[in-house]
This record gives C-alpha cells, structure tokens and sequence, in this order.
C-alpha cells in the first residue's frame, strides 16, 4: 500500500534513511543513473538536497536519503497549522533550491514536490528535496503540476488566509510563460508583503472548487439544459401545428376551386388525420415517459422476492419477535455485506447506514469505542490538529495515522518521540503496515484495539 513513486520501490530505515532500490518492480541498475547528477548532489556546495548515498551490489544499486532529524512537510502540517506568511516562505525556499540546482545543471523535473516526501526540520520553513539523479523517471508530472498539487495540498493548512497571493501564484503556474525563476520571484514579493490586492473568497474557489459550490454549478448547468429543451420542445409544436393548419387549408381551397363528393371526403379525411394524428403521437408519447419515469422510481422496490439472487456469503440467523402478524420468525442477513439489501417476511428492508471500523480503548475501567469515519484518521495529544485526542504521558501531538485505501486500513508512525507498537512489534516511522480485525495498537502506555466492525 503506498510503498512505490513513479514506479520506484521505496522503504524507510528507520528514522534515519529514505531508500529507493527498484524500478517497475525490479532492481534500481547502475546504468539506470545519471552519475554526474548523482556526484552534483552529493557536492555539500548543493544547498538544500536530502544527502544522498549510493549502496552498490554487483550491477544494482539504491538510492539511501539521509533524513535524520528531519519528518516530511504532510507530518508538519497535520501537526499544526501555518500563517500566510510560513506558505509564502516555504515556497520562496523551495523554489530557492530548484533554482540554485540550475546552476549546477540540475534538472527542475527531477525534484519530488509531493507533502509526504518533501522533507523538514524543527522549523518548518526549514525545506530539505529529494533528487532522483536518474536517467528516465516514469509517469511523473511536469515540475508546474507537481507545484500546483502543493500549494492546494498547503493551502489547507493556512489559518489566516488574506491577500490575493494564492491566486497570483497559480495563474503563473498556469501560465505559458512559467519558469521556476518566476515563481521564485513572486513568492519573495509575497514574503515580503508587497502583494496588496485584498483576498477574493470567490476566485480562491474558482481556482479550488469546493463540492458543494461544485454540485450547485452542475445542477444550475442541468436546469438551463432543461429550459432549452423546454423552449425546443415548444417551438416544435407551435411549427408542427402551423404547417398542419396551413396544410388544411390549402386543401380546403383546392375543393372550393373544384368541388366533388368524392373531393370532399378527401379532404374531410385527410383534416380528420392531420389533426387526430399528432394529438394521438403527443398522448402516447406523454404516457410512454410517464411509465419510464415511474419505473425508474420504483425499479428497487416493485422487485418481487424471487428476483433477489442469493447471496454467496457466510450465514448467521437473527431473530425477530416484534413483526406484526407473527410470533418467532426468523431470517438471514449476509456478514459479508451488511449493507446488501434482503428479504425479510416478505417485506424489503433498505440498506442501513455503512459501518466503519473502530478503535477500542480502555479508559479507567471503562472501554471505549471511537469510531474511524475517515479516510485519515489521526491520533495524538494535540486536540485542534488529531481526529482523536489522548492526553496521556508520552502521547506525541500527532502520534500515529490510520489510512483508508483500496485493500483496507493501515497504520503510520508520524515520527513520535516514543514510537507506535503494532502486536508488540514497533513501527518504523512513516512506513505503512497493514492492520487487521484485533490488532492491538501501543503508543506510550495505551493499548487500543482496532475492530473492523463497529
């Protein structure tokens, strides 16, 4: 889970080393590098590189990053919030040191400008880069798309927002003319203040939408494709019905010009259909979408009970003595899919609401369940910045994170003083480990149980 960037293995030693030894899954090889980067950043002239070493075996190599005494920049924000003028400078200092690697021939698309692997110090502004000296790097963004994935994953963080410099600083991300140089030079204006225009709450969300401003543009842009096709659909009738009066009356004027019986009942046909015929077309049409309409409403619940497949999945019967017109009956949900629907004395019950995983924690006698209802769950002793808070000895503000992905939950140490246990066995920081249902979970003196199911 999380353990490749760009298609590079990586592994944490420790608190000590950030190594990266394969590529698309097999071993980093030495002609894969590009050695005269590698020896560049290796240079101590080079300010603001993670020190790199390179570990030779036979043909294979790995990349070992230095980041004692350093925690990434995704750790620090979630420990604390920054003011406009932290955002600012880390990002002065950043392009700061892509800029000074251009004059060592240091390619700017070769720097990892992602929050979990851009590294710092005890000051935040305090920036350290991964370099990756190598020849190719795959599915890598462009250094503009990379910076503008961090400024929005930053911006987050900022708890005083003001000024118009966010704004100013992704037009020119998005602007043809961007160079790093550029960006550099605004950030230090910013820095410094010289940016007056005053904050636009508006333009912020033009350029960082959020859902709910999202969902109202999407169902303002449904309701005017509605009243076009309303006016279309008007205009349609009024045409049709003009041509048709039209086409009655010249028939009409063609009998006057020759009148005959057998004329005449042409014509009073042929009026009949023109008129009949499109009223029977609208009332059928207009029935036709009635019926699709309530079909659609009621797709779930007309289902007859033999239309329910069965469920392969482990049974356990639950008991019900509250159902009118009966005494003891009994029925059978699915563990597997709690939120699958299923008869139940011929009567549907609807999905309930998802369950989420829980910690369990022994608080004085007492346990408690708290549960997991994000997709990163914190665990600290800082109140404001941890999804749950643990004032106990030895508790980190920002201890350890529970992550929601793809094939489960898993744990992460955030660099806490005294270290998170997993089943005894202690975590290396930020590195991923799966959790399963009864793992046991240490951090200081408290044991908390994880529960898949709540």
């Amino acid at each position: 889970m999380g353990t490749t960037i760009y298609q590079l293995n990586y592994q944490y030693q420790g608190d000590s080393y950030f190594i990266i030894d394969g590529n698309k899954g097999h071993r980093l090889q030495s002609d894969e590098l590009d050695l005269l980067q590698a020896r560049t950043i290796q240079d101590p002239l080079t300010k603001g590189l993670i020190p790199l070493e390179i570990s030779e075996n036979g043909f294979a190599v790995s990349l070992q990053y230095s980041i004692s005494s350093k925690r990434p920049l995704s750790s620090a924000l979630q420990e604390k919030s920054i003011s406009i003028e932290q955002f600012y400078k880390i990002i002065f200092n950043l392009t700061s040191i892509i800029d000074e690697g251009c004059k060592y021939k240091l390619n700017e698309e070769h720097y990892v400008l992602h929050p979990d692997f851009i590294f710092v110090g005890e000051n935040i502004q305090d920036i350290h880069l991964l370099y990756l000296p190598l020849k190719y790097i795959t599915d890598k963004k462009t250094v503009s798309e990379e910076l503008k994935g961090l400024l929005v994953n930053m911006i987050i963080s900022v708890n005083n927002m003001s000024g118009n410099g966010f704004q100013e600083l992704m037009s020119l991300l998005n602007d043809s003319s961007f160079s790093i140089g550029k960006v550099k030079e605004l950030a230090s204006s910013l820095t410094s203040g010289n940016s007056q225009i005053p904050f636009n709450s508006k333009s912020m969300e033009s350029i960082v939408p959020s859902s709910k401003n999202t969902g109202q543009k999407q169902n303002n842009i449904s309701e005017e494709v509605q009243v076009h096709k309303g006016k279309d659909s008007r205009l349609v009738k009024i045409m049709t019905t003009i041509f048709c009066v039209i086409g009655i009356i010249f028939m009409w004027i063609y009998y006057f010009d020759s009148p005959s019986e057998k004329l005449f009942y042409i014509c009073l046909t042929l009026s009949v259909l023109v008129i009949c015929v499109p009223l029977m077309t609208l009332t059928i049409f207009k029935a036709t979408l009635a019926n699709q309409k309530r079909k659609k409403q009621h797709n779930f619940t007309d289902r007859q009970p033999n239309d329910l497949k069965p469920l392969n999945q482990p049974i356990v019967e639950v008991k019900v003595d509250d159902l009118p017109n009966s005494q003891q009956k009994t029925t059978s949900l699915s563990q597997e899919q709690p939120d699958a629907t299923v008869l139940l004395n011929d009567q549907l019950i609807l999905p309930t609401k998802k369950r989420h995983p829980i910690l369990e924690r022994n608080k004085e006698g007492v346990i408690e369940k708290v549960e997991i209802d994000l997709d990163s769950f914190t665990v600290g002793r800082n109140s404001e910045t941890a999804t749950y808070s643990i004032q106990s000895p030895g508790i980190s503000r920002m201890h350890f994170e529970i992550v929601s992905g793809e094939k489960g939950y898993a744990l992460k140490d955030l660099g806490s003083s005294n270290g998170t246990k997993l089943n005894e066995k202690k975590l290396e920081s930020f590195k991923i480990y799966t959790l399963k249902d009864g793992d046991i979970i240490t951090c200081a003196k408290e044991e908390l149980k994880f529960r898949m199911e709540s």
